[in-house]
């Protein structure tokens, strides 16, 4: 079986999958060789695992139909090769949005729109000796499947296939799909085949393992109550209130504005104020943070950007295997500014390119007044965002003096690969 020329592609799909898979987790020199490992170690096995799959399912199309043997060859030729681009483009996605390449996700980026943005190209031309390398050695393993093939057609002879041979390919495969589910390292994401195939099979669906209450009554021993108060509806869990008694509002009272500017890819780690560094790359939030109020220790609810931008306005922990801001888009959400609007606010959005990752379908609800400056023509910059931000809320309040304001500020010079906006003004650090 060794022979067979679906083997023996299939054997390059694999290695030429492990490669990628050892660029992607080995280059991390952030980590411990060890951690690396313990990355690729299990990506490794799930990955071989899946691809193995479908070499057994080729395999026995050719058993099945021995006269068409080498039509069945020939057809698995352009589907391992499809099979190749897709894992990359799954291992470069992941590495840049943090996010496997799952149908969800490609919904979400708007299909080949992920790897037409510059989201997906400016990485590339950043390491542009590796993606041509990458390249390269994918058009390598083309010329060699090229030459399986023609010499399969020259061979006086079948190459042997025997079920006993299939079933034990097989065996090893679904060994090393599942070998990850029971060694305790990080189970990995998925591999872009499992993804769709559980998708399309309708397997990717997420049940409680009791009770709704139950699940609700769990939660919230996990998270905690502060003292001196009580949860107030089980449509919004995690919502709880005094029990003290408080004294009565005034019946006028002023309602302040409100700015929240969302820093793109910006980590706790690069915070003076939360790490002490004395050499810090953020002097001017650390002169804020001296008079304000910081919570050190926050966590993002979401990752990477959509999930945690709906996570922000409407407090829904991000799905584990679908996209909410994608697959749940007809469902009506409670959000901050929604609430606020209510109260008499005026709700404006300041960004670019929110339709790159569905945001877009999101805001209208959301806000009064939505400002994409890739839309409008004005180049991205977080300079650019920041100055219309500003000139919005002057003309707020010249117009409506009396009316609060909600403005939320989403930043996008910092995304990923960092490439430092030519209106900067200042060299790299």
């Amino acid at each position: 079986m060794r022979e067979h020329p679906i083997t023996r592609i299939g054997i390059l799909l694999v290695l030429f999958r492990l490669a990628g898979l050892a660029v992607r987790y080995l280059a991390q020199t952030d980590s411990s060789m060890r951690e690396r490992l313990a990355l690729l170690l299990p990506a490794a096995s799930v990955h071989a695992g899946a691809l193995l799959a479908l070499v057994v399912l080729f395999l026995v199309c050719a058993k099945l139909l021995p006269s068409r043997r080498r039509t069945v060859a020939v057809v698995a030729c352009p589907g391992f090769a499809l099979l190749m681009v897709a894992g990359q483009a799954d291992l470069t996605v992941s590495s840049i949005t943090g996010a496997p390449l799952t149908p969800t996700v490609f919904r979400t980026f708007r299909g080949f729109h992920v790897v037409r943005s510059n989201e997906f190209l400016e990485p590339l031309r950043a390491h542009l000796p590796l993606a041509i390398a990458g390249v390269a050695m994918f058009a390598t393993v083309l010329v060699l499947i090229a030459l399986v093939i023609r010499n399969d057609e020259r061979r006086q002879t079948t190459a042997p296939l025997s079920w006993r041979g299939v079933g034990a390919l097989a065996g090893a495969g679904f060994a090393l799909m599942w070998i990850p589910e029971w060694v305790p390292w990080p189970v990995p994401p998925p591999p872009i085949e499992v993804a769709f195939a559980r998708e399309y099979l309708r397997q990717d669906h997420v049940q409680l393992r009791g009770s709704e209450q139950d699940a609700i009554r769990e939660l919230r021993r996990v998270v905690g109550l502060p003292s001196h108060s009580a949860w107030l509806s089980d449509a919004y869990p995690l919502v709880y209130g005094s029990t003290a008694r408080l004294t009565p509002p005034h019946a006028r009272f002023d309602l302040p504005d409100i700015v929240v500017v969302m820093i793109e890819s910006l980590r706790a780690e690069e915070l003076g104020f939360v790490t002490g560094a004395r050499d810090s790359a953020t002097p001017n939030l650390d002169a804020l943070a001296v008079r304000s109020a910081v919570f050190p220790a926050y966590i993002s609810n979401g990752f990477p950007s959509a999930p945690s931008v709906l996570a922000f306005h409407s407090s829904a922990w991000p799905h584990r295997r679908k996209e909410i801001i994608t697959d749940f888009a007809t469902r009506g959400f409670d959000s901050i500014p929604s609430r606020l609007r209510d109260f008499g606010y005026e709700a404006i959005y300041i960004g670019a390119d929110p339709n790159f990752d569905n945001q877009d379908i999101w805001l209208p609800r959301w806000y009064s007044k939505v400002i994409d400056l890739v839309a409008s023509g004005t180049a991205a910059t977080d300079r650019n965002i920041v100055n219309r931000a500003i000139e919005e809320i002057q003309q707020h309040d010249a117009k409506t003096p009396d009316k609060p304001l909600f403005e939320f500020i989403s930043t996008y010079s910092t995304h990923y690969p960092f490439s430092l906006p030519s209106d900067a003004g200042e060299r790299p650090l």
